[in-house]
């Protein structure tokens, strides 16, 4: 076992993401049944357009919680921890309790920035349905802006190469919430079942992250600073970059379901929303390396240690590449049987849209990695073809949509990222990388 652990370089923070990562596997197929069981076709779509329109919040935190994971890292590299609290030369612990203080400051202003933006969107969805509906989407956008602080404050931790501990949280906020919501669905609560679900299960994850870490939040909040640091000039420009990225991320990730929903109904978003479920499970598990390393690469970059650097990068890239590959055929065949067997197949999209999915995320993951890697050196140089990219699938997804097309969908999604983004993503990696040389 140590063996084998070792020739796929997975450490402990790789395995808890695994180990998170394999909990959404199995609770997927029993979310799925008890959402089969327990919801209409109709309701299951507005599950799903309720999950991805909650993905909105990016417009107001515009990447800010993965800046100030780097940020942190960065700080990081100069101290360490003794007894639960950050140790080190003064001037280096100043920097970085007078960064971590900014960012909750800032999330003070974003917060409710988020929840506006949400209940508007969610009125132009929604307001045609029942007020019960509207009144349930406006509570569950208020813990989608709770969600965005007790995400920083795991964002924060993590930067301080504390990916186990963040990722062990989320590991058992993730069984907490989904017991919950099972319970919640199966008396017949339905889409109440994700509101009350949400709150709970945050304020779970809050208190374990708080016991967790109960010395290093009080010298955070304890620790005397005569002279404030302006971190708003240093991070304002990046996040500019960041945030055209994190915005043309959700085009290309979260729109395919409020649109499917809707152009095409509540039916077929409901279908592609579950597909899509599964196959982000294996996105997720396949990125798990190379999250894993995000905090170490900061570290390493902020020492100059850039061949050490490179090196973890490409065994993360390797080990990524044949995780997804593997699991995506098991997707592909567990399909086809439950096609020949006819169970619950109607629920999913066809297997062509789904090879095809699988086809453009593969492409989508190589990005990602690249992207993580040149972020490590507190850069955005892909914000230009984020934003490029963004637009293109925005305009993509209307004229297929407007046909209800899903299969054209797909096969034009395919041709933008195999054909242009990616030659264009690697083109800036290896000019970025022979700058640092």
């Amino acid at each position: 076992m140590r063996s084998m652990l070792k020739l796929f370089y997975i450490n402990r923070s790789i395995a808890i993401i695994f180990i998170n990562n394999f909990w959404n596997i199995l609770k997927g197929p029993v979310s799925i049944y008890i959402l089969l069981r327990t919801l209409t076709p109709e309701q299951q779509g507005l599950w799903y357009t309720f999950i991805s329109l909650s993905a909105l919040t990016v417009f107001a935190e515009m990447g800010f919680t993965n800046i100030i994971t780097r940020f942190v890292s960065h700080e990081f590299a100069h101290l360490k921890f003794d007894n639960n609290v950050i140790i080190g030369e003064d001037k280096y612990l100043i920097r970085i309790i007078s960064l971590i203080r900014y960012a909750i400051k800032f999330y003070f202003f974003v917060i409710p920035l988020a929840v506006i933006i949400l209940i508007i969107i969610g009125f132009y969805f929604f307001k045609t349905i029942s007020s019960d509906i509207f009144i349930a989407w406006v509570l569950y956008s208020i813990s989608s802006g709770i969600n965005l602080f007790v995400s920083l404050l795991q964002s924060i931790y993590q930067g301080l190469n504390k990916v186990y501990e963040i990722q062990h949280n989320i590991f058992l906020g993730s069984i907490f919430t989904t017991l919950l919501t099972w319970f919640l669905l199966c008396i017949k609560l339905n889409i109440w079942a994700l509101v009350i679900s949400n709150y709970v299960g945050l304020i779970f994850t809050l208190i374990l992250l708080i016991i967790k870490s109960p010395k290093f939040w009080h010298q955070i909040y304890v620790t005397s600073i005569e002279h404030n640091i302006s971190w708003f000039k240093e991070i304002v420009s990046l996040q500019l970059k960041y945030a055209i990225s994190w915005i043309s991320g959700y085009l290309v990730f979260q729109l395919y379901i409020p649109l499917t929903y809707k152009y095409c109904g509540a039916v077929i978003a409901g279908k592609l929303g579950i597909t899509l479920t599964i196959v982000r499970i294996i996105i997720s598990m396949s990125n798990a390396w190379i999250s894993s390393e995000i905090p170490k690469l900061n570290i390493l970059v902020s020492q100059k240690k850039y061949i050490e650097l490179k090196q973890n990068f490409n065994k993360a890239e390797v080990n990524g590449f044949l995780f997804y590959i593997i699991s995506g055929l098991i997707f592909v065949f567990m399909v086809y049987f439950m096609k020949l067997y006819n169970f619950y197949f109607d629920r999913f999209v066809g297997l062509d849209i789904i090879i095809l999915m699988l086809s453009y995320e593969l492409c989508s993951l190589k990005i990602s990695f690249m992207a993580n890697y040149l972020r490590s050196f507190k850069k955005e140089p892909y914000y230009i073809l984020s934003f490029f990219n963004g637009v293109m699938i925005s305009f993509i997804i209307m004229i297929s949509l407007l046909k209800s097309n899903l299969i054209i969908l797909f096969i034009l999604i395919n041709f933008l990222n195999w054909l242009v983004i990616l030659p264009w993503a690697l083109k800036i990696f290896y000019s970025f990388e022979e700058d640092i040389k």
